[in-house]
């Protein structure tokens, strides 16, 4: 006879457990790493981005998506500086003029 799983307040249930996850000390000690092999690191995520995108698409249409967006938010950024330089250079010459 089988019989019902009980999952109370303090059943250990390890199905439960996600699978790969990684502990906040692990986080830590990566993050650390990396500080400290800025060089190193930095290349390797080069070769890394490089090679995705040579071989995931989904990876490439992501990217796209991803500068698709920043450009478009750097544009509106851009236009309203001009906007505003526009403004500013008009300001400078009325008040030469007058």
């Amino acid at each position: 006879m089988h019989q019902a799983k009980v999952i109370g307040k303090w059943d250990f249930c390890p199905e439960l457990i996600p699978k790969h996850t990684y502990t906040p000390a692990r986080g830590r000690a990566t993050a650390k790493w990396q500080s400290k092999n800025r060089d190193y690191y930095n290349a390797y995520q080069r070769e890394l981005h490089a090679h995705r995108m040579r071989t995931d698409w989904d990876y490439r249409v992501m990217k796209e998506a991803a500068w698709k967006k920043g450009n478009a938010r750097r544009k509106i950024k851009m236009a309203k500086e001009k906007e505003q330089l526009k403004a500013f250079l008009k300001a400078e010459m009325e008040n030469k003029i007058a």
